[in-house]
């Protein structure tokens, strides 16, 4: 009622006195028009709460842990890997003969020590 009565009297009795009264922009002006600082103070509290949080779970959490151990680690262990066996390969057919040899070598002597034993 008391709200309903100073609008009253603002704006209907003494016309002009709204404009005057913001042009000269006092205290009560200023917390009126900014609606009572609400939107800083919900900044202040929740707003930067739930981003240093969202921040944490998402650069601590996700980037670190998840991805860490999960593809960006896989795909790091993959690609070194691809650059050491990279190294092997020469592109010299003897080359790959000489490995082969040495395969069917390992193979027949692991044939014949499991025959054997």
């Amino acid at each position: 009622m008391l709200g309903l009565l100073i609008a009253a009297y603002v704006y209907l009795l003494r016309e002009g006195l709204g404009a005057r009264l913001a042009a000269r922009g006092g205290p009560l002006y200023v917390f009126f028009y900014n609606k009572w600082f609400f939107d800083e103070l919900y900044q202040a509290t929740f707003v930067r709460a739930a981003k240093f949080l969202g921040d944490l779970f998402w650069k601590g959490g996700d980037q670190k842990i998840i991805d860490g151990l999960g593809p960006d680690g896989v795909s790091a262990v993959s690609y070194a890997v691809g650059r050491g066996t990279g190294r092997l390969q020469t592109g010299y057919v003897y080359h790959y003969a000489f490995v082969m040899l040495l395969g069917v070598a390992g193979l027949l002597t692991y044939a014949l020590w499991a025959w054997n034993a």
